[in-house]
């Protein structure tokens, strides 16, 4: 079924974005911030959670497209200086099913550079007061930011389940994010506080941590056992140094055998046995 959804103001009421849809369209994640960036800012300036959806069920795709050109010809584009909506188009040009010819293609071009002739940047030579930065930082941070998966009840639990678990930080990882439907260098980030920082960090995770290695990777996870990337332990590393401890004649494999019985480079090998990483494994 075809719809058209509006998005209303919560504080007056007013009507800022006409759309025309089917299934999940409605979703104020579909809207991507590169596509219309002056809708991603009303949309995190309000809060994803505030704006008020109204839906209008249409008999068919055409009669869609032409109440979403009504309404919006209705209402004005702010753009243009005919209203508050801040759309871009006037409607009826969804994109289903739609191929765009080297003519639209360059009808369009010409379109926007004689937009931009005539209005001009309308930011250009403006700053932000501090205030309205720090209202945007809030807009876009943690459960703010209307594309967000997690919240910060989430992220508490993720953390303290780090604390109590028994697996491995890679098989953590890859457990909580396969049961948030997310990365897991996104579970890795808010474990080691590259995210979510103004949620509360417990010193434990930092102990506890502390335990799998030194040396953090590039996304702050420890590297060695720990790390879902390394193909290592601890007690491979034992094994590699206990043999290149012997003296070279009692020896009974070498660097390349190690190198490709662990799938690794040489040179890893050869750090290993240098204590060049690994250096915490006695």
């Amino acid at each position: 079924m075809f719809y058209v959804y509006l998005y209303l103001d919560p504080v007056n009421f007013d009507t800022f974005y006409v759309g025309k849809g089917t299934g999940q369209r409605w979703k104020l994640c579909t809207h991507r911030p590169e596509h219309n960036k002056w809708l991603a800012r009303k949309i995190n300036k309000i809060g994803a959670e505030n704006i008020l959806i109204k839906m209008i069920n249409c008999k068919s795709e055409e009669h869609a497209f032409q109440l979403e050109k009504e309404i919006i010809q209705q209402f004005g584009r702010r753009d243009l200086g005919l209203g508050t909506l801040l759309n871009m188009t006037d409607g009826g040009e969804g994109l289903s099913g739609a191929i765009w010819t080297d003519e639209r293609k360059a009808n369009k071009s010409i379109e926007v550079k004689k937009h931009f002739e005539k209005n001009g940047n309308p930011f250009k030579g403006k700053k932000h007061t501090e205030d309205a930065k720090h209202r945007m930082h809030i807009a876009k941070s943690g459960s703010g930011n209307y594309c967000a998966v997690l919240d910060e009840e989430k992220v508490l639990t993720i953390r303290a389940n780090f604390i109590k678990t028994t697996l491995s930080n890679s098989q953590f990882c890859a457990y909580e994010a396969k049961k948030y439907n997310i990365n897991i260098s996104t579970i890795a980030d808010v474990i080691t506080n590259r995210n979510w920082k103004h949620v509360e960090y417990s010193e434990k995770i930092k102990k506890k941590m502390k335990l799998n290695g030194n040396r953090k990777s590039r996304k702050g996870i420890q590297i060695k056992s720990g790390n879902w990337k390394v193909k290592l332990n601890e007690e491979k590393i034992r094994t590699i140094r206990a043999e290149f401890a012997k003296p070279k004649l009692e020896r009974q494999y070498t660097r390349s055998y190690f190198a490709k019985l662990y799938e690794v480079d040489y040179a890893t090998i050869c750090d290993i046995i240098n204590h060049n990483t690994w250096k915490y494994v006695i």
